[in-house]
């Protein structure tokens, strides 16, 4: 079984899944910047692009959305200025705004209601045809007036758990429906990505029979929405002064921070990321292997699948990605390795292609884009960043919260360029006051003209 640690901080919040002391599954959260996927908005048409096919659409965000039609009479329908109901479903990426849909979706953790649809759809990855008609005859008897796909969850759960779970996805969209109707245009209706709702339904799953969190005042809140999502039978623990979990985690995004990845066998890996896509190269290292050419390559890129898609998944890399395995002669060797990497997709939550070898010998795949990667979210190449001071915040936090357990420490003194304390000072003040108000501890910015930002000292 696994347990699910959930750090919750004052600029970033982290969760991760621990298998066997090994984390799984990662998510982070900088709190300036939240990912808006998912989220239902009312609105509001700004202007028609023709030659586009879409519209762009005020959701009150930073950016215009864009909306693809999918109709001449769906685009003769709409107007500049008319009020539209909207769903986000990509993130908003460089100088493009998000992507938006009409087709509404709302999830909870067994089901995804969709709204004003009749259909039935059971997850791809219930393999077994008995369960499929199980969920199938249940969803049929407790089915009203909006469809529904039953997530892979749902095979494990009674009828009424999911027939519960339904009425209260119900009871969110009249919510949203009556909102649209009286609150004025841009809004946001529905924010799919509140912190703990969102991990709780979203990596709370089947195998995880503990939940470890880091503030014991959140325990009635965590309790209620485990309730609401029909898992209140989960244990919840407090992190304890060892902060195995807290320091795994760290320890994880410092090293996925980096291009090279070490294989078990000798061989590593090179992740790197373009504007275009991401590229991995195997390399067989020092693994030279007992057997023939052949046999020696085929094992090192069997052993490299593993971790790779290990690493997609830690990294949240998503789009195009190319991966050069070791060239292999043996056409069933290659099929070997395409059939491995289909098996390890199936158990990604997100949506996954695998499309094969090229005639460069260059194996293709795509994965969908759910909030920013691990790079991205630690503004390594940029020390001034809005995300890199998230997350170097959220690593002083979590140091002083160590140093003040283990020697009762309360203040601290941090070093860093003046530049730096300039922002902290104008965006980010809350930090110090909140580390005041929720540990009484107090933080003194420190300028140091040393690069070595973010140098803590007790004082």
């Amino acid at each position: 079984m696994a347990h699910l640690y959930i750090d919750e901080g004052i600029t970033q919040s982290r969760a991760a899944i621990f298998e066997k002391d090994e984390i799984t599954e990662l998510y982070i959260e900088n709190h300036f910047d939240f990912n808006i996927c998912g989220n239902i908005y009312k609105g509001r048409i700004e202007n028609i692009a023709e030659g586009l096919n879409a519209c762009f659409i005020n959701i009150g965000e930073s950016k215009n959305g864009i909306y693809h039609f999918i109709s001449e009479e769906e685009r003769n329908s709409l107007k500049r200025g008319q009020e539209i109901l909207v769903q986000v479903i990509r993130e908003p990426v460089g100088d493009k705004g998000p992507k938006l849909t009409r087709n509404i979706s709302i999830p909870g953790k067994f089901i995804v209601l969709l709204p004003e649809d009749h259909s039935i759809n059971v997850s791809k990855k219930i393999n077994d045809i008995n369960k499929r008609r199980r969920l199938k005859k249940i969803s049929r008897e407790i089915m009203g007036d909006n469809g529904m796909i039953l997530r892979t969850e749902a095979q494990y759960e009674d009828e009424e758990t999911i027939k519960d779970e339904y009425e209260y996805l119900n009871e969110l969209w009249k919510g949203i429906s009556k909102g649209f109707l009286y609150k004025k245009s841009p809004c946001i209706l529905f924010n799919l990505r509140n912190f703990y709702e969102f991990v709780l339904r979203e990596y709370a799953k089947n195998n995880v029979d503990e939940i470890v969190i880091n503030k014991e005042e959140d325990l009635i809140k965590i309790e209620s929405i485990l309730a609401a999502q029909g898992s209140d039978s989960k244990k919840i623990s407090f992190q304890d002064n060892s902060f195995k979990e807290m320091d795994g985690v760290y320890n994880l995004i410092k090293n996925s921070l980096n291009k090279t990845v070490k294989l078990p066998s000798g061989g590593f890996l090179i992740i790197e990321k373009t504007e275009a896509l991401i590229a991995i190269d195997v390399n067989t290292g020092n693994f030279v292997g007992n057997e023939n050419k052949e046999e020696t390559v085929f094992k090192n890129n069997l052993e490299a699948c593993e971790i790779i898609y290990k690493e997609i998944k830690l990294r949240n890399l998503s789009g195009i990605i190319i991966i050069d395995f070791i060239d292999m002669e043996d056409e069933k060797n290659k099929q070997a390795i395409f059939e491995k990497m289909v098996q390890l997709s199936r158990k990604d939550i997100m949506s996954t292609h695998i499309y094969g070898f090229t005639k460069l010998g260059l194996l293709e795949m795509s994965r969908a884009k759910k909030g920013k990667d691990i790079i991205s979210l630690t503004g390594c190449s940029d020390a001034f960043s809005m995300d890199s001071i998230c997350y170097n915040l959220k690593n002083v936090e979590n140091h002083c919260i160590k140093e003040m357990k283990r020697f009762n420490a309360r203040q601290f003194e941090v070093f860093m360029q003046e530049e730096l304390i300039r922002i902290i000072n104008e965006k980010f003040k809350f930090f110090i006051d909140k580390m005041k108000e929720i540990y009484n501890i107090d933080i003194y910015l420190v300028k140091d003209k040393a690069e070595n930002n973010y140098l803590i000292k007790r004082k």
